[in-house]
């Protein structure tokens, strides 16, 4: 079955560990001062065994370009005789085991995480070394954060190079103390910023509550005039749809008022025609059944045929005066309320007006309570009452009719 790269990586690890331990118990039996894990046996190896720290004879450890990143267990060797360590090229950062290895005279650090460097200072051994040993700390962290780390990593001598290094490191902790000298300073400064900011916060809160206050009230005003303006809108619209309706019922009944007067009228003609130019016609429709005029006495009597007829020709006009009659009370009628309508219409857009003049004074409230009286008044229905008994004469009826229009 085929392996993922991750195991693969940890077969390859733990390989490189069991080859160290190897390599750490031979130098261990064998009281060896120099022992070297880097190189191709040792490319993969992450960890770093413990039982390093039980070779007190080990004078020279190389772990150059190897992937161990914990040193943790180089501490065993303090009081030893380590001299000589090699840790380029590793992921190591932290530093801090190295700080009791007291005999340490060659140190390379080339190359590494690490960032602090001042676990270095209890190692002053490595500013007396030779020039073939010393201290290396090139592209370090710490090098490559600081410019003066780096530049004196540049320097030739090996024990200018430590001095120098030491020397800066001590100075740090001065600068340091300047630096929260000077944070301190800063942060009373943005204190008082802060407490200006809160004053001047708290005068813009004050004054957008004043703001708020005076805002709601102006609101309530213009949201009360709005309803009133919005209540007396609907019934003027209302009244001017009804001015438009009356207006056009009145004109329909002068119509119709008009063209039946007309027929009225005609009629009225054609009937004294007949009566004048035929009257033995008319006289046989009135006289008694079997009425001959060559023998008056068969004509003499009572004619129930007669008054039959004229009983019909009665009642008929006395039905076309009617309608003509009620006809003109409907023109008369619908005209009135359109009149109405259209007072009541000039009521309401006078109220507004006065509304939106915003005047609170005595007459102006005077003025505005005589308009809204006016405006809701009882309304009337327009009929037209009659002054006076049953009267279908043709002449009563123009009368009345020239008497309401003008």
């Amino acid at each position: 079955m085929a392996t993922s790269p991750l195991q693969s990586e940890k077969i390859r690890q733990d390989a490189a560990y069991a080859r160290a331990q190897d390599a750490i118990t031979t130098a261990r039996t064998s009281g060896a001062s120099d022992l070297t894990l880097s190189g191709d046996d040792f490319s993969d190896l992450a960890v770093l065994p413990p039982d390093i720290g039980s070779l007190t004879a080990l004078k020279s450890l190389t772990l150059r370009r190897t992937p161990v990143s914990d040193i943790s267990a180089l501490s065993g060797l303090e009081g030893g005789g380590l001299r000589h360590l090699n840790l380029s090229g590793t992921p190591v950062s932290d530093i801090s085991a190295l700080s009791g290895l007291e005999g340490l005279i060659d140190l390379d650090l080339s190359g590494t995480q690490v960032s602090d460097l001042s676990p270095l200072l209890s190692l002053t051994q490595l500013a007396d070394a030779p020039q073939s040993a010393g201290l290396a700390f090139k592209n370090t962290v710490a090098a490559l954060s600081d410019s003066r780390i780096a530049e004196i990593a540049k320097i030739e001598d090996n024990a200018k190079r430590a001095t120098g290094l030491f020397a800066y490191l001590r100075e740090i902790p001065k600068g340091v103390a300047r630096s929260i000298e000077k944070l301190d300073t800063r942060v009373g400064t943005t204190q008082q910023d802060v407490t200006e900011l809160e004053t001047r916060v708290s005068t813009a809160i004050e004054r957008l509550d004043g703001f708020d206050a005076d805002y709601e009230s102006r609101l309530k005003a213009a949201a009360a005039a709005f309803r009133e303006d919005n209540a007396l809108k609907a019934p003027a619209v209302l009244w001017q749809e009804k001015e438009t309706k009356h207006q056009a019922e009145s004109a329909t009944a002068r119509n119709s008022f008009i063209w039946s007067l007309f027929v009225t009228g005609l009629l009225v003609i054609v009937l004294a025609l007949f009566l004048i130019f035929s009257k033995d016609v008319a006289y046989a429709l009135v006289a008694p059944i079997g009425c001959d005029p060559a023998k008056p006495e068969t004509c003499s009597g009572f004619s129930a045929r007669g008054l039959s007829i004229l009983t019909l020709v009665a009642a008929f006009f006395t039905c076309l005066l009617w309608y003509v009659r009620m006809q003109m009370k409907l023109f008369l009628s619908e005209r009135h309320l359109a009149l109405d309508a259209r007072e009541r219409t000039a009521f309401a857009q006078t109220y507004i007006g006065f509304l939106a003049e915003k005047d609170s004074s005595d007459e102006a409230a005077g003025q505005r309570a005589a308009v809204y009286a006016a405006l809701f008044r009882p309304s009337t229905d327009g009929i037209v009452k009659d002054e006076g008994g049953l009267d279908p004469s043709i002449a009563a009826a123009l009368s009345k009719f020239l008497t309401k229009s003008s």
